[in-house]
């Protein structure tokens, strides 16, 4: 997935990370950092790594490891190393949809289904949060209660023209 290292600020806002193997430590991110790492209102789920193949979404390595806080996020696995910064939906599965062309110009992205955790789960925008999800301009990135954990932000669009309730009592 993601392996950050050195002497820099690494941050990771607003991510999909997901569906990534890893033959060492950490599928979806290996922190090898100096400094405090952040991740905020993002999604890890389907990665594997480890000589164990266990389920390993953040994983801090180094002579003296610094562990990345993680706020608002889904971490689906159920080893990783960080700190918890509150807001987090850890050990459960997302439910994402597999990569597909979900429109904008973004490039393909894993769509959340409607019975997601992930779904209004981010809480309220911050000071710099995109307009956008991943696929780019109509597609809000906040839309419903409240930001959606990773990329793309779950909208149920409705049909207006020919909505007349015939299916419904």
């Amino acid at each position: 997935g993601v392996f950050a290292a050195g002497d820099i600020n690494f941050e990771l806002k607003y991510s999909t990370v997901a569906e990534n193997e890893a033959s060492i430590e950490g599928g979806g991110l290996v922190a090898n950092l100096s400094t405090p790492c952040t991740v905020a209102r993002s999604l890890f789920d389907l990665n594997v790594g480890g000589a164990s193949n266990t389920t390993q979404d953040i994983r801090s390595v180094g002579f003296t490891p610094v562990d990345c806080e993680v706020d608002d996020s889904l971490l689906a696995g159920t080893d990783s190393e960080f700190t918890d910064g509150g807001g987090n939906i850890l050990g459960q599965a997302s439910l994402i949809e597999p990569l597909a062309d979900n429109g904008g110009n973004g490039g393909r992205t894993h769509a959340l289904p409607q019975n997601s955790p992930a779904i209004d789960a981010a809480g309220t925008s911050g000071t710099f949060t995109p307009d956008n999800d991943q696929r780019g301009p109509g597609f809000p990135r906040e839309f419903g209660a409240g930001l959606d954990m990773g990329a793309f932000e779950f909208q149920v669009i409705i049909d207006e023209i020919f909505n007349d309730r015939f299916e419904s009592p």
